[in-house]
């Protein structure tokens, strides 16, 4: 918001800590001269003449361009009526810069009233109204909302488009409409309680992306503000306007004349695709991920065929070489584990019902949100199904084992437990002969052990043995050991991989788990490349016996475990 105006809004009573959202209700509420004053003090701040027009206007409503809550003296204030020049004490006019001053404030005045008349005509306003749009002293911007609101309540129908008719459809500002699709996008996002200026999204081939939000846009968000409570019927009639469509007087089929003239180019689809889009980003970005941090490794891949994940195994210790003599070779071989990444997907609409009872339908019962945390935990469930279901590896073995040296039994977590005999095992781990010495960095744990979990890794000492008050130090609080918990582990989890659902791995409020960093061959979690690692959306028209708009969303993922010395598991 221009300082100036907010300045001014201040002086009438708007409170110091009020924020943007609070100052532009309170300046809507405002009638008569103050509102046509705050009017004049909404201008870009960076634009001269605008401030130098706004200065005059002020001035010539008989107001201080400095302090526009005050009158100006008489002897110096310019009024929209002429007035006479006034005089020095030598009887001179000293009308001069004030006449001009009067000049143009009087013309800025004419042009207000000329274009207010002309949008008046266009929608067939009454004269009743249109004088009181003049007298109330709103600028023209200000006039055209009023406008608008008194068409739709009159007749709920458009108002003709100010362009020859069968012009092809044109998504920019124009002079009846008075806002654009990035427009109706904001008003959108501010209805549904997002913030356009940090939460806005677009669609670059069915990927939602963070969209930045400075310069022309940052002034269309401001404009937006006034059409949040714009209804469903509302938004779809402003749509059709800026795609120069005609629809039908009441609510019942709108979609189906929209659609006829083409959905997916149309204004509603970007305007409706931007909030689905910054919804269920929003969603996906906040929701709760226990998966990252850094237990697991990430990579993209290009299709849904077998992936393999190959590494040479560590091959033996150098040995001594005498004088003259050859080395002998390493021997390596290859460590081999494959996986598929698979589609895991959903669809939701509105449908022409939902218009006609003024609903948003799914999207008001935050299907995109819903969906944007589904796709976020899809990877989680992948993760935890591989710890809890404890599949084979590439020797026919299961992850946690005995022939593996990470599955610990009667180590139950607690004050007394096993959590350094856990970490010692993971130390010694070895491959072709190779002492490996990787260090278990994050302790796996249900929610049942969460607050013994972070009294272990962080407490200095511990009362633990025989004596119970005299404490002992806690070697594990110097090992720099981070605390994952997550439910799944406690509750069970279903495997995404199977589409049917009926496969449900049991989880335990008494088995943990450690990891090493993902750089240790742990657990990948890959996804489909050019898909920007978040979930894909697709809208299209319903047809064939149904009415309506829809979206479907998708996300491309899979993981596995790539080794078993970096992961490790304890029972009670």
């Amino acid at each position: 918001m221009n300082p100036r105006l907010l300045a001014y809004l201040r002086s009438l009573g708007l409170s110091k800590d009020a924020t943007d959202a609070q100052a532009w209700e309170f300046q809507t509420g405002l009638r008569g001269l103050q509102r046509s004053i705050s009017n004049c003090l909404n201008y870009v701040e960076d634009d001269q003449q605008a401030r130098t027009n706004c200065d005059l206007q002020i001035r010539s409503l008989g107001y201080s361009p400095e302090d526009p809550a005050k009158l100006l003296d008489t002897a110096t204030s310019v009024r929209t009526k002429p007035a006479p020049a006034p005089v020095g004490g030598d009887g001179a006019s000293t009308g001069g810069d004030l006449e001009e001053a009067q000049r143009r404030g009087q013309e800025i005045e004419r042009k207000r009233v000329a274009e207010i008349e002309q949008f008046a005509t266009i929608a067939g306003c009454s004269e009743e109204f249109n004088r009181k749009l003049i007298d109330d002293g709103v600028s023209a911007e200000m006039a055209r909302e009023r406008i608008f609101e008194d068409h739709q309540s009159r007749s709920r129908a458009n108002v003709a488009p100010d362009m020859p008719g069968g012009a092809p459809a044109q998504h920019n500002r124009n002079s009846v409409t008075g806002f654009d699709v990035d427009t109706l996008s904001a008003a959108m996002l501010f209805g549904r309680g997002l913030d356009p200026m940090t939460q806005w999204a677009t669609n670059e081939n069915g990927t939602p992306r963070p969209r930045k939000v400075a310069g022309d846009l940052e002034r269309k968000v401001e404009e937006a503000y006034q059409y949040r409570a714009a209804s469903l019927e509302d938004m779809i009639r402003m749509c059709a306007r800026l795609d120069n469509a005609t629809l039908p007087v009441g609510r019942q089929g709108l979609l189906q004349t929209y659609f006829s003239r083409g959905f997916s180019t149309s204004a509603l689809s970007a305007v409706f695709t931007t909030n689905v889009n910054s919804e269920l980003l929003a969603a996906f970005m906040v929701a709760e991920d226990s998966t990252n941090g850094g237990w697991v490794r990430e990579s993209d891949v290009s299709d849904f065929r077998t992936n393999e994940r190959a590494r040479m195994v560590n091959g033996g210790a150098l040995k001594k070489l005498p004088r003259g003599g050859t080395a002998d070779h390493a021997d390596f071989e290859d460590a081999v584990e494959s996986f598929k990444i698979a589609r895991y997907a959903k669809q939701f609409v509105i449908d022409e019902q939902d218009v006609v009872d003024d609903n948003f339908g799914g999207v008001a019962g935050f299907v995109p949100a819903d969906l944007g945390v589904a796709a976020r935990q899809v990877r989680s469930d992948l993760i935890y199904t591989i710890l809890l279901s404890n599949p084979d590896m590439r020797d026919s073995v299961a992850l946690f084992h005995a022939n593996h040296g990470n599955l610990n039994t009667s180590s139950g977590l607690t004050v007394d437990g096993k959590l350094a005999a856990v970490r010692k095992a993971m130390r010694i781990q070895t491959e072709n002969g190779r002492n490996l010495n990787i260090t278990p960095k994050f302790l796996i744990v249900p929610p049942a052990l969460e607050d013994v979990a972070e009294a272990l890794v962080k407490d200095r000492t511990l009362i633990t043995g025989a004596d119970t008050t005299k404490p002992s130090l806690n070697t594990n609080a110097t090992k720099g050991i981070v605390v994952v918990s997550d439910a799944r582990l406690e509750n069970g989890v279903a495997d995404p991989t199977d589409g049917s659902g009926a496969t449900t791995n049991a989880g335990s409020a008494t088995n943990w788990y450690m990891s090493a960093v993902a750089a240790q061959h742990t657990i990948e979690c890959a996804y489909l490349r050019g898909s920007g690692r978040v979930p894909q959306i697709r809208p299209f028209v319903l047809d064939r016996g149904q009415w309506g708009l829809g979206w479907d969303v998708k996300m491309d993922v899979g993981a596995k475990a790539l080794d078993w010395r970096g992961l490790s598991k304890a029972t009670a």
